[in-house]
């Protein structure tokens, strides 16, 4: 049995480290233009708030980028590093852009049950949560991915990636629980049944 981080506390403290790193360039004020709740947002406890105010902001600053033409990932990533000659392009690209496309992925694993691209992100969310200093997600996390590449064989590893690993993608994590220590009453008004 391998045991996994739980993907929205995950998602909650990464975009946590993307409020502690962007502290002070000017995301709150762009961002409280359209939102209440800006600390709630930065901290990550307001997370679909934070990801499409997130969202929002880096299509406002690749939009002149996209509408030039860049259509493929090579010249996207041409353009983000000729964007990355200021240290202040560097900042935003490093900090804020790649972290909120990475936190768009992640949630996209999440909902699809796709292990290969759930591990390659909590791969790459890693060193965010050190620059950040969020310390129990880091250890846990790389805790996870080290377990992960030494205990699981290849027929378990097959069952990941035909996504077996998913108990119910309309319950979320916490309704498993709800229901498995019920022992499968109903819950909340669901009227499915869950065999433990």
């Amino acid at each position: 049995m391998l045991v996994r981080p739980c993907g929205m506390h995950t998602l909650m403290s990464f975009l946590g480290c993307i409020g502690t790193l962007m502290k002070g360039t000017g995301l709150t004020e762009i961002l409280s233009v359209s939102y209440k709740g800006i600390n709630s947002m930065m901290l990550g406890k307001a997370w679909p708030k934070a990801l499409r105010g997130f969202r929002m902001v880096v299509v406002g600053l690749l939009k002149r980028n996209i509408l030039s033409g860049a259509r493929t990932t090579e010249e996207m990533d041409d353009m983000l590093a000729s964007a990355c000659s200021s240290r202040t392009g560097q900042l935003w690209v490093d900090c804020f852009i790649y972290p909120t496309i990475l936190a768009h992925m992640f949630v996209r694993a999440e909902r699809e049950g796709k292990y290969a691209l759930h591990m390659y992100c909590m791969s790459r969310m890693l060193p965010y949560f050190f620059a950040a200093g969020h310390w129990n997600y880091a250890r846990y996390i790389t805790w996870h991915l080290m377990e992960f590449m030494n205990l699981v064989d290849d027929k378990a590893l097959e069952m990941f990636y035909e996504g077996r690993h998913v108990c119910d993608i309309g319950l979320g994590h916490g309704m498993v629980c709800s229901q498995t220590s019920l022992g499968n009453k109903h819950t909340l008004g669901t009227e499915r049944q869950m065999e433990v």
